[in-house]
């Protein structure tokens, strides 16, 4: 048996967790890229935080001497139904995917102390969105019209204008990879790229390149580390605070350990069971976290003076945190809102 070593190391970091796992996250490497990996003598390996391609050292001549870029393709499925709520990406759906790859210029690193991430910003956003073909998918939809012009690899596949030229192409005749798909009555192109059927469910694919020359090189990627970084879904906390004896308190301030937080004036609402409560909320979103630590949250309030309390009276309660499962959200003309709300009897 050969000797091997670290081709890619890919981790992801979870800002929900607060840590490197692969809670909630499966990778599935494409049939393409297990054929690729056989024949080129590479291992896949899940690890607790991500997942490494090992290189039998002994068959490295065969990446070295390579002459075409290679490109091995991972779907990135979640296994949580909550985790679309808690990370701060867009729902699954039928037209997009989030594509991350190592074709971005490296600004620094990749040596463990810098890991290269695989997406643009400092945490995976709306610019790793990227339409997406299964062999069912018919490019035209995307564009409105017949009169296309499909491209790959800077390849036309098909020109609707000459149809007895080039015969005509659907997505199942495509090679795995980007393509163009062009409007020919007005000029508007969209790129999309072709992918593998089992990565349907998919919400992102994870694309890694080696081989020929330049960026990708065999020994310029070569022991490469890398990073996807998730951030955490902010969310509105609402609380509603609701007297055991029917009379709701005045004022209510929201404290983090020794910290005031932003919350909105009170106010007093009527619940659907009939009920009164006193209603406060976060003046910000919050990032939603899985656990949030030692620091107690509590809310201090106050009832004002009557005739059966002659001065107002002080009190405070701890409160509960956001539970991602109960997260709620509602479409304003800004954008997605998301929100928690919790009631707290005192």
């Amino acid at each position: 048996m050969g000797k091997y070593i670290n081709l890619f190391e890919v981790r992801i970091h979870q800002k929900f967790y607060g840590d490197f796992t692969m809670r909630d996250l499966e990778i599935t490497p494409s049939s393409e890229t297990i054929s690729l990996m056989a024949a080129f003598h590479l291992l896949f390996k899940q690890i607790p935080d991500g997942f490494i391609i090992l290189l039998d050292t002994e068959k490295q001549f065969l990446l070295e001497r390579q002459k075409e870029e290679l490109r091995l393709a991972f779907s990135l499925k979640n296994t949580n139904r909550h985790f679309e709520t808690f990370t701060r990406l867009v729902p699954l759906n039928p037209l997009t995917k989030y594509f991350f790859n190592n074709l971005r210029p490296p600004e620094s690193g990749g040596d463990g102390l810098n890991p290269l991430k695989l997406h643009e910003g400092e945490e995976a956003g709306d610019t790793e969105l990227g339409r997406f073909a299964l062999s069912d998918t018919d490019p035209r939809l995307w564009v409105g019209t017949d009169n296309i012009t499909l491209e790959q690899q800077g390849v036309q596949l098909f020109d609707s204008a000459h149809p007895t030229k080039v015969p005509f192409v659907l997505s199942r005749d495509l090679e795995k990879g980007w393509f163009v798909c062009r409007n020919n009555d007005s000029g508007e192109s969209i790129k999309g790229c072709k992918v593998d059927d089992s990565f349907r469910l998919a919400f992102g694919l994870i694309e890694l390149h080696v081989g020929g020359i330049g960026q990708v090189a065999f020994e310029n990627v070569k022991e490469s580390k890398y990073e996807i970084r998730f951030a955490n879904r902010p969310i509105f906390w609402h609380y509603y605070l609701i007297s055991e004896s029917g009379s709701p308190p005045e004022e209510v301030n929201i404290f983090c350990g020794k910290d005031k937080i932003p919350f909105s004036p009170s106010e007093s609402v009527k619940l659907i069971n009939g009920q009164r409560a006193t209603k406060v909320m976060s003046l910000q979103a919050m990032p939603l976290k899985s656990v949030y630590g030692d620091v107690l949250y509590r809310a201090e309030y106050s009832y004002a003076a009557s005739d059966g309390m002659p001065a107002p009276v002080h009190r405070q309660i701890n409160l509960p945190t956001p539970d991602a499962g109960k997260v709620k959200g509602r479409r304003l003309e800004s954008g997605d809102e998301y929100f928690w709300e919790a009631f707290v009897y005192i």
